[in-house]
C-alpha cells in the first residue's frame, strides 16, 4: 500500500469517526429540542451530518490539490457554507451537553414538583368527597332513626337529604348502626362510584400513571422525557379543572391549585435560551471541541507545497 493511500485511509476513517461522534451529538441534541420528534429530529441530524461530509470532503481534495497560486474563490465560498452548516450543529451539541450536564438536576425538580402537585390534587380530591360522603351518610342515618322513632316527618327527611321516600322506607332504621350499614350499602358506596370514574376519566389510574412518570423523570430515559413532561403540563390543569367542577357540582367543595409549580417550564426544548442561560468558559471549551472534531480530517489532511523550483546547475555556470 502506497503512502498516499495510507494517508487517504487514515483521513478517511478519521472523518467517518468524527462524524459519528457529531451525529450522536447532534441526534441528542435534536430530540431535546423538538420534543422526542423522530420526524423532525433524524432529518436535522443526519442532514446536517451529510452536509459536513460533503463539504469536508471537497474541502480535503482542495487542500490536497490546491495550486500555489493560493485559495481559489470558490474555496473561500465552501468555508462559507462549512460556516453556516456548523452554527447549527454547534447549536444542538451544545443544547443536548447542556441538558445533559448542566440542567438535568432542574429540569427532574421540576417534573418531580409536578408530579407532586398532581399526587397531591388527587388526594385532597379523594379526601374532600370522602369527607363529604360521610356527612352525608352521617346526617341520612340520624334523620332517618329519628323518622323511625317518630321524629321527623318523612318528607322532611326526604327533601333534606334528596333521597325517595321508598329509599327511607327501604332502610332499616331498627338501629342507627343498622342505618348506617343500610345506607352505606344502597346508596354512599354507589356515590363514590361516580367520584372515582370521575377520578379515572382522564388518565386512569393515578398511581400507576405518575409511577411511570416517575421511572421516566429520574431514571432520565431520553427519549421519553419530553413527551413526559409534556404530558404532564397537558394534565394537570385540565386534572384540576374537571375534578374541581364536578366536585363543586356533586358536593359543594373546591380544590387549590399550585398553578406556580404546575405552569413552570423547563429548557429541555428551548436550545438558544439554555445557550445564553449556561455560557461561559466550559460552554466555550465544548464548542472548540466539536469544531476540532468537525474539521481534525480536514487538519490531518496534507498540503501540496509549492516551493520555487531549482535551477540547472549549468544555468548557474559562467560561460567563458
Amino acid at each position: 500500500m502506497s503512502n498516499t493511500t495510507k494517508i487517504q485511509s487514515l483521513i478517511q476513517l478519521t472523518q467517518y469517526i468524527s462524524l459519528f461522534i457529531i451525529l450522536i451529538g447532534l441526534f441528542l441534541g435534536s430530540m431535546y429540542a423538538y420534543d422526542a420528534n423522530l420526524f423532525i429530529s433524524i432529518p436535522v441530524s443526519f442532514g446536517l451530518v451529510i452536509l459536513l461530509y460533503y463539504f469536508i470532503d471537497i474541502m480535503i481534495a482542495a487542500k490536497m490539490d490546491r495550486k500555489r497560486d493560493g485559495v481559489k474563490i470558490g474555496i473561500k465560498m465552501l468555508w462559507a457554507l462549512f460556516i453556516v452548516v456548523a452554527i447549527p450543529v454547534n447549536m444542538l451539541i451544545l443544547h443536548s451537553l447542556n441538558v445533559e450536564i448542566s440542567e438535568k438536576a432542574e429540569i427532574q425538580q421540576a417534573a418531580n414538583e409536578k408530579i407532586k402537585a398532581l399526587r397531591q390534587l388527587k388526594q385532597e380530591y379523594t379526601s374532600k368527597y370522602e369527607t363529604y360522603l360521610r356527612d352525608r351518610k352521617t346526617t341520612l342515618r340520624d334523620d332517618i332513626y329519628q323518622y323511625g322513632e317518630g321524629l321527623l316527618p318523612i318528607g322532611d327527611v326526604a327533601s333534606k337529604n334528596k333521597v325517595s321516600h321508598e329509599f327511607i322506607e327501604s332502610i332499616d332504621h331498627s338501629s342507627l348502626m343498622a342505618a348506617e350499614n343500610a345506607i352505606e350499602t344502597a346508596l354512599i358506596s354507589f356515590e363514590r362510584k361516580k367520584f372515582l370514574r370521575q377520578d379515572t376519566v382522564i388518565f386512569g389510574n393515578t398511581n400507576v400513571y405518575l409511577a411511570q412518570k416517575e421511572q421516566i423523570i429520574n431514571g432520565w430515559e431520553r427519549f421519553a422525557i419530553n413527551n413526559a413532561l409534556n404530558d404532564l403540563d397537558k394534565h394537570i390543569p385540565e386534572t384540576f379543572t374537571k375534578l374541581n367542577s364536578f366536585l363543586n357540582d356533586n358536593a359543594q367543595k373546591t380544590l387549590t391549585y399550585n398553578k406556580t409549580v404546575a405552569e413552570k417550564t423547563t429548557l429541555i426544548n428551548q436550545p438558544v435560551q439554555l445557550i445564553l442561560k449556561h455560557l461561559g468558559f466550559t460552554s466555550l471549551i465544548f464548542i472548540l471541541i466539536t469544531n476540532l472534531l468537525l474539521l481534525t480530517p480536514y487538519l490531518i489532511a496534507p498540503s501540496i507545497g509549492y516551493g520555487n523550483p531549482k535551477k540547472p546547475i549549468s544555468e548557474n555556470v559562467t560561460q567563458y
